[in-house]
């Protein structure tokens, strides 16, 4: 896995160029409750698989608001909230 803050600085990247951002904040696996996310393929580099808790489309047809949970390593997830 690459390391914890490459991770990191690459979804802030994407999510920023992409629309609005809030509450990133790192959590330990073990007590943050992914059975609401769906887990699907990552495109991070050194990541396998994310899991996204998404909602939409607004009334544009394209707006959409949810939050991401990408593990930086074997303990702990980076978790963003974010909306298009």
């Amino acid at each position: 896995m690459t390391d914890p803050v490459s991770i990191i600085a690459a979804v802030c990247d994407e999510m920023n160029a992409n629309g609005y951002t809030d509450r990133p904040r790192i959590v330990r696996r073990a007590d943050f409750d992914l059975s609401k996310f769906d887990e699907q393929e990552s495109d991070y580099d050194g990541v396998e698989t994310e899991w996204v808790n998404q909602s939409g489309p607004g009334i544009l047809g394209d707006d959409f608001q949810g939050t991401l949970a990408v593990p930086i390593d074997a303990d702990r997830l980076f978790v963003i909230g974010y909306a298009t």
